[in-house]
């Protein structure tokens, strides 16, 4: 972060696997990453090898309240292509339904689902010869209130 010229005090980037199976230890159990009020993954949720276990340690670190909001793609008939991709040996899952999502989120505890496809879709890919339009979606589960 120096090297963009940005203090130390303003951004700073910690090392972990939050969803190793064994525990979060470490560098990662500092009280600084925990209390957030909400936390997100945008466009990453399909590349995790557990879903529901990243959900359940991003909401570990939320305020009572707190939001979880996670961005990522629709479920659809393109698997093939996605694999075919560049970064296709990377992809866990190949999108996310509502109900999914749904099942997802409640299965930690989380309320006030809500779950919304944007209307266009966005072209993904790493180069010109190899982008696929794809539909995302928003959704979003709220950690209860004690």
């Amino acid at each position: 972060m120096q090297a963009a010229g940005l203090p130390a005090a303003t951004a700073h980037a910690v090392e972990g696997n939050l969803i190793d199976p064994v525990g979060v230890a470490g560098r990662l159990s500092i009280p600084e990453l925990s209390g957030f009020d909400i936390a997100a993954v945008g466009l990453g949720f399909h590349h995790f090898e557990s879903p529901a276990l990243t959900i359940k340690r991003l909401t570990e670190r939320l305020n009572p309240g707190g939001v979880v909001l996670i961005i990522d793609l629709v479920a659809d008939d393109d698997e093939e292509g996605l694999k075919q991709s560049k970064a296709g040996h990377t992809i866990k899952t190949h999108g996310f339904s509502e109900q999914t999502m749904r099942e997802i989120f409640e299965g930690e505890g989380l309320e006030g689902v809500g779950y919304h496809i944007m209307q266009k879709p966005v072209k993904l890919g790493m180069d010109e010869d190899n982008l696929r339009q794809k539909h995302i979606f928003l959704a979003r589960a709220q950690k209860k209130r004690v």
